[in-house]
């Protein structure tokens, strides 16, 4: 994995546990049926160290898909004892969310709301997820709020762009493993200074791998839409 997930991190030991239980989630669906574009162990990882950072309470997750996401973030906020916790997952294939159910099982218990299309929520959230087709969530963005790409989704990213283009307070950066395939994208809503210096460092970690692969002539891996 690199320098980890978040690059930076407040306790190694803790993002290593934290990693570890992602990792060995997603292990659990690498064999199911529909799990030939399941999120990667290394996005797997960072979603569970970045909802360590931030505990969120109001969680939209748009694409579950057959669960992987979803379980590796709903063990990782029971684990870290969220309180009150609303998480919305929206997944609008009927035969995913049939398998998301079966395979989540108990953890979607209180405070969990499936949807087949948008519904506006409550409460804006603090933690997007987008690993598929969404509502507009960017009108219900709270303030610090953060979002997570799995992969690419080059469109999902320019459309969340043009709405927040202009915006003082934000910052995004593309986290990759060392073989540079897929990864996810991170942003974050009215970052504090330090966040903001970290997100650069990323950018800037990530540029320079990037190139020195190019110089080098290893090959890249390969990009995921």
């Amino acid at each position: 994995m690199g320098a980890g997930p978040l690059g930076v991190c407040r306790d190694r030991e803790a993002q290593r546990l934290t990693t570890t239980m992602a990792e060995t989630l997603r292990a659990r669906y690498a064999a199911l049926p529909g799990s030939t574009h399941i999120a990667s162990a290394f996005a797997c990882a960072g979603l569970a160290v970045w909802l360590d950072r931030r505990r969120p309470r109001y969680v939209y997750e748009a694409g579950g898909g057959i669960g992987t996401l979803s379980l590796v973030a709903l063990t990782a906020l029971r684990e870290f004892d969220v309180p009150r916790l609303q998480y919305q997952m929206e997944e609008r294939d009927p035969w995913c969310l049939t398998q998301w159910k079966n395979h989540i099982g108990p953890l979607a218990s209180e405070g969990v709301v499936l949807t087949t299309e948008w519904i506006a929520p409550r409460q804006p959230f603090d933690f997007v997820i987008l690993d598929g087709p969404s509502g507009p969530y960017w009108e219900w963005l709270a303030h610090r709020a953060v979002i997570f790409v799995e992969g690419n989704r080059r469109p999902q990213r320019a459309a969340l762009e043009a709405v927040l283009r202009g915006r003082r307070g934000l910052c995004r950066a593309h986290w990759k493993p060392q073989d540079r395939s897929k990864g996810y994208w991170v942003y974050q809503l009215d970052p504090t200074r330090l966040e903001l210096l970290r997100c650069l460092a990323v950018r800037l970690r990530e540029t320079l791998r990037d190139g020195f692969g190019r110089l080098s002539g290893r090959a890249l891996g390969k990009k995921r839409r």
